[in-house]
This record gives structure tokens, sequence and C-alpha cells, in this order.
């Protein structure tokens, strides 16, 4: 496994990095080392940190299992910034007089369109899918997806 261009940061203020991952089994392990390396240096707290490292491994994990064989790029891009309170689009109900900072995480991969399940889906226990959803939308403040050029963009949002 090869991280490519490992803690780049883009803005002089390190207020993003970037870390371009090999798709391969362990690369989960890989992207939380960066992940909790960029929330710390931002002055995270540990539980925020956690949720974000559980939401991105959950998504991580659901690229390898469920991208088609021959289907997907075999590179994930991970891109995480901090942005002044409040990024979360205007329509979100979340406390918008915050002053703390909101983080936005985007997961990038080159693979076929997928639709999300409604936010009122309920997944069982038993079911196979669905279920990583319930825990993104109730950890983060807000979860975007869209597929454009034939790359899927997950951007998970999260204010501590």
């Amino acid at each position: 496994m090869r991280a490519h261009n490992e803690h780049r940061l883009e803005a002089t203020d390190r207020a993003a990095g970037r870390l371009r991952l090999e798709c391969a089994g362990g690369y989960t392990d890989m992207a939380g080392e960066w992940l909790t390396t960029q929330c710390h240096g931002w002055g995270l707290d540990d539980a925020t940190t956690f949720k974000l490292q559980l939401c991105m491994s959950e998504v991580l994990n659901n690229i390898l299992r469920h991208t088609p064989e021959g289907k997907g790029g075999d590179h994930v891009l991970l891109v995480c910034a901090r942005h002044p309170s409040p990024c979360l689009p205007a329509n979100h109900q979340a406390d918008r007089s915050s002053t703390a900072p909101c983080i936005s995480l985007t997961v990038a991969h080159q693979a076929p369109a997928f639709t999300p399940p409604a936010p009122d889906h309920r997944a069982a226990l038993s079911d196979e899918s669905g279920r990583g959803w319930q825990i993104l939308r109730a950890w983060l403040d807000d979860v975007s997806y869209r597929h454009r050029l034939g790359v899927n963009r997950l951007v998970l949002f999260i204010t501590p």
C-alpha cells in the first residue's frame, strides 16, 4: 500500500490537507492516522475526531466492499478542511450561531454512481447494507453526495 502526497497541506495556515491512497486492504489505518493528525493539529477534541474517523472508515470500507470488480479507480482522494463556522448548508437545522469551526472531509473515488438511502431509511441489523448511513447521519452534522464525470464525492461535515 502506498500513500501519495502524504500530509501535503494545501494552505499555509494548515486549513486543509490532502491524502491520496491506493485502494487496498489496510488503507483505513493509514487514513485514520492522517485524519487524526489533521484534527489534532486544529485542536479538535478526541470525541469529534473519533466520530469523524469512524465515519471515514465506514465510507472507505464500503468503497472496497461495494465497488464492482474492475469498475472503480485504484485510488481514493481524501481532502480534510477546516472552515469558519458555519459551513453547513443554509437549510441545515444545526445551531448556526456557533463560533466553532466546521470540518469537512471529502472522499473522492472513481466508480459507478450509487443511490444513497433516503434519510428516513432505517436498516435492520440483519440487513446486508444501509446501517453505515445511519451511523453517518447520527454522528455527522451533514453528509452530501454527488456523482460527476465518473467520480463519486461524499462530503462529511462535523462541528465540534
